[in-house]
């Protein structure tokens, strides 16, 4: 159950998620029929991100292959999902090559990058019977070749999502630092990566575990536990909340944030980074105390900070510590906005300082970073 943390003084409050009705076939490596594999493939939990119990590998024999046969409920337009775990050792042509009631399509995908989140290989018309599959296979032995899950989603039973999601195509993030290997630039906590839609609703709610985050989290440069990481939203917007996932790691939880200050922006480009005393910055959450992400693969408790509509276009988290590690990261960070408004009932991040300060608010939630 995710928890929502209220903006400033506002008391705590639950949200939970509706149900779905998406129509949903999901096939593992290990599960009990639709599966079969050509040679002896063994199976690993070495590397993090997997669904079920393991994910199987080929031992780098293009000559094993394995294939993939739904029980679809009927026939129709389903969406196609594989994922397999990450490494630098894995294939970089992993072949999928999908039959379907057109025909066979043929998609490749890098297995090196984007483990541990559903990877999308395309949309195909089935037919609903045994002639629809997918078979996965490797060109050559240059690279581990993994089986894991694989699904099929029928398109018109996916939720259209919450209505004032902040979709990541227009966010833009930028931070103190980051680490130049394995894909782990500041982009890589806001675009979805490693996030999955699990209930179908059409918001991504759900972020996998990595050992050390590659390809689907940012994580800073070593010895940065005190930087910060900024979004340009794009537009100006009333934000209604934040959900973040903290950096989420089953051996390296201590990268999470430790401690940390939230801020807002109007400004056309604010270029300071001295979130206190730079008038272009109001903050908004003092010294709030994270908690480390769970390691596991099924991360769908964020913390969510209510923002009350403030009118932002950046938002900053002014980071004072890691858990405890030379390095801090996050996984995921979602900005939503408020739906109705009325106009000048929008607060405005001064105002809501300087109402706060005449009530004799200014010194409790509401107050300067104290300087040491």
């Amino acid at each position: 159950m995710a928890r929502r943390l209220a903006l400033l003084l506002i008391p705590l409050c639950v949200l939970a998620g509706g149900a779905s009705a998406a129509t949903v076939v999901t096939l593992d490596n290990d599960s009990p029929s639709g599966v079969t594999f050509v040679g002896t493939w063994s199976t690993s939990t070495v590397i993090s991100g997997y669904i079920g119990s393991n994910y199987a590998h080929n031992g780098q024999d293009s000559t094993k292959t394995a294939t993939y046969a739904p029980t679809l409920p009927y026939a129709g337009l389903y969406r196609v999902d594989a994922i397999w775990t990450s490494d630098t050792s894995r294939h970089s042509q992993a072949t999928y090559t999908i039959t379907h009631a057109g025909g066979v399509a043929v998609v490749t995908q890098d297995q090196r990058a984007y483990g541990g989140t559903w990877q999308t290989l395309g949309t195909f018309q089935f037919t609903g019977t045994p002639a629809d599959s997918v078979f996965v296979s490797a060109p050559d032995n240059s690279g581990f070749l993994i089986a894991d899950g694989m699904r099929f989603i029928d398109p018109a039973t996916i939720g259209t999502g919450h209505p004032g999601y902040i979709p990541p195509a227009g966010l833009t993030a930028t931070a103190s630092s980051y680490i130049s290997t394995s894909n782990r630039p500041p982009a890589r906590a806001i675009d979805g990566s490693g996030m999955s839609d699990a209930d179908f609703d059409g918001v991504p709610e759900t972020h996998a575990a990595s050992g050390n985050g590659d390809n689907i989290t940012w994580l800073s440069a070593a010895n940065d536990t005190a930087g910060w990481y900024v979004v340009d939203l794009g537009a100006m917007y009333p934000l209604d909340e934040i959900r973040f996932w903290n950096f989420n790691s089953p051996t390296r939880a201590t990268r999470g944030v430790g401690q940390g200050d939230w801020y807002v922006s109007t400004a056309d480009n604010p270029t300071g980074r001295d979130f206190a005393t730079d008038p272009d910055w109001t903050l908004m959450v003092d010294n709030f105390t994270f908690t480390a992400g769970p390691g596991t693969s099924d991360y769908d408790d964020p913390t969510i900070f209510d923002m009350g509509g403030v009118s932002a276009r950046w938002v900053a988290l002014d980071i004072d510590s890691s858990l405890g590690d030379i390095y801090v990261g996050i996984s995921e960070i979602q900005f939503f906005r408020t739906l109705e408004t009325q106009g000048d009932d929008i607060p405005e991040p001064l105002t809501l300082t300087a109402l706060l300060a005449g009530l004799g608010l200014s010194g409790g939630y509401l107050r300067r970073r104290r300087t040491a």
